[in-house]
């Protein structure tokens, strides 16, 4: 059965209010796993591009491709939003890239690899955003597409209880921006649209096939409220936002083909949609955090400086942004004791976030 989980009217951040057209599976969760891209990553992508090469290039590397890392390798300034929502379960969070994979119940193993496309590209194409835009790609990043993820873990041959064992996904907008850097527009940029959103439909169904029976799908975030959109002025963000909602809608039917696919089979999925792109519009038309300042103040080997602000960069979020996102991933994942103790976390997070907040900074930043 296909749960959805929407945002309604204006009170994201107080009460995260939510449209519930079904109740997710009550029983407790206690292992997790996650696939995905920079939104997602723990510090993947710092692993596979130092700590295995042995070279200490990884930062200079994902710097050089435009990236600012915090120190443990995150695309943000802190913790993402699945790894919070691993923390409210209680569970510890390990790069599943690491060797070997470090899957094993009770804990949160997450895959997601910054820059990551959701598979091939157009074919036999690269499987990470780097393959476009440097010369000479680093060859540990090339198969860690979501469908390369998904594939790690199921050949792990991994032990897990279907009905406590919650698996999330999100994807998409490396694949956008693959093809923005190829220039592809109109029937080429459906086609990519197509491709990435059958990757996705078929990790899925990958994943229920291998007994996966609880699985949240994270929608892709509005690309057009994002800090390099609104530098192309309104033309640009209406284009982002309307290539947001044309992905997410495909996406939705296939998740959809993907349930009753299972349905005929006997197998009721939970799938757990969560409307990335409606938390993003909601913040942005009620601003907790500021969507349109200038991204945080960078500082070398440090956590970056990002008090009020909800973007890090030009398009990745700052860790009370996640927190923000957390909360609402919390909420559809129904958790009774740890929402509770989530919740005054997340308040205590967006008070401090207040009171450290310098006005002077910001307008330098």
């Amino acid at each position: 059965m296909r749960s959805i989980y929407r945002l309604l009217g204006v009170a994201v951040f107080a009460s995260a209010a939510l449209s519930v057209t079904s109740v997710a599976s009550a029983a407790p969760i206690n292992t997790m796993v996650s696939f995905g891209d920079s939104l997602s990553d723990p510090g993947n992508a710092l692993f596979l591009t130092k700590d295995i090469l042995g070279l200490n290039t990884g930062p200079a590397f994902l710097n050089a491709q435009g990236y600012v890392l915090d120190p443990n390798g995150r695309f943000s300034n802190g913790p993402t939003a699945v790894e919070y929502l691993a923390s409210s379960l209680g569970l510890a969070t390990n790069r599943g890239w690491a060797t070997p994979a470090p899957f094993a119940p009770g804990a949160a193993t997450n895959y997601a690899v910054g820059g990551a496309l959701t598979g091939p590209f157009l074919g036999a194409g690269p499987q990470h955003l780097d393959g476009f835009v440097n010369p000479t790609p680093v060859a540990e990043l090339a198969l860690t597409g979501i469908t390369s993820q998904v594939s790690r873990f199921i050949t792990s041959a991994p032990a897990f209880n279907p009905a406590t064992t919650l698996f999330t996904i999100q994807g998409g907008g490396n694949d956008i921006f693959a093809a923005n850097t190829l220039g592809l527009t109109g029937l080429a940029m459906f086609g990519v649209v197509d491709q990435a959103t059958t990757h996705l439909q078929n990790s899925i169904a990958t994943l229920a096939a291998a007994g996966a029976r609880r699985i949240l799908w994270m929608t892709l975030p509005d690309l057009g409220l994002t800090p390099l959109s609104q530098a192309g002025g309104l033309p640009a963000m209406a284009a982002g936002s309307g290539l947001t909602d044309l992905f997410n809608f495909v996406l939705g039917q296939k998740v959809a083909g993907v349930d009753a696919f299972f349905a005929g089979l006997g197998v009721d999925l939970d799938l757990i949609e969560v409307d990335t792109a409606g938390f993003m519009r909601n913040a942005f038309a009620n601003p907790t955090l500021s969507m349109t300042a200038l991204p945080c103040t960078f500082i070398p080997g440090a956590f970056p400086v990002c008090d009020g602000l909800f973007f890090h960069d030009g398009v990745h979020p700052t860790t009370a942004a996640h927190a923000l996102f957390a909360n609402v991933l919390f909420r559809a994942v129904p958790e009774p004791q740890s929402l509770a103790l989530v919740l005054l976390a997340l308040g205590a997070l967006v008070a401090g976030q207040r009171r450290r907040r310098q006005p002077a900074a910001l307008q330098s930043a």
